[in-house]
């Protein structure tokens, strides 16, 4: 829950105006949550079309050695893609662009005559 607190966080974030006070409050939310024990470290990042107007490493990326968070800090995200992208699929449903009863090749070819089991097409 708190890395899609995060992730909630960062989308929301993302629709603010490249205003420095608007940033310097989201970096005391997340030392908030660093303090708090709700986290050991974050790395946020607001991306547009044409810059990064807010990138900070906040708190520890190992609580036992003390390493701070880096920017580059790698993360283990675990099963954090799937509900990305389940929205991602939606939001194309939404918008007429493909259906969830699509076969997987019709949008990647390269998944052409792939079987899940052995059997028959109708097993892709």
């Amino acid at each position: 829950m708190r890395y899609l607190a995060l992730v909630v966080t960062l989308l929301i974030a993302s629709t603010l105006p490249a205003q420095d006070a608007k940033f310097a409050d989201l970096t005391k939310r997340f030392e908030k949550f660093v303090a708090d024990n709700d986290t050991s470290g974050a790395v946020l990042l607001i991306g547009k079309k044409d810059s990064i107007p807010y990138f900070e490493a906040i708190g520890k990326a190992n609580i036992k050695t003390d390493m701070a968070m880096k920017k580059d800090t790698l993360f283990r995200i675990a099963s954090m893609t799937k509900p990305i992208t389940a929205m991602a699929i939606m939001m194309l449903v939404d918008e007429g662009k493909l259906s969830v009863d699509d076969p997987v090749e019709k949008h990647l070819p390269q998944f052409k005559g792939q079987m899940m089991v052995q059997g028959t097409d109708k097993e892709k």
